[in-house]
């Protein structure tokens, strides 16, 4: 991710920005900037790492 939500990968994993939004959320980010990588698996489970800097 590193702060930029890349449109193709939600499409593939068949799932929205809204879904992808709410799980961001839920986990405790308030903007995806916070994020350095984030990794759904197939059962939809979201790993997001923060971005240390």
């Amino acid at each position: 991710m590193d702060g930029k939500i890349l449109d193709e990968n939600p499409k593939q994993m068949e799932v929205d920005n809204i879904w992808l939004q709410k799980q961001i959320k839920d986990q405790g980010y308030k903007n995806p900037k916070e994020i350095l990588l984030g990794l759904c698996d197939d059962n939809k489970t979201l790993t997001l790492f923060r971005n240390i800097v």
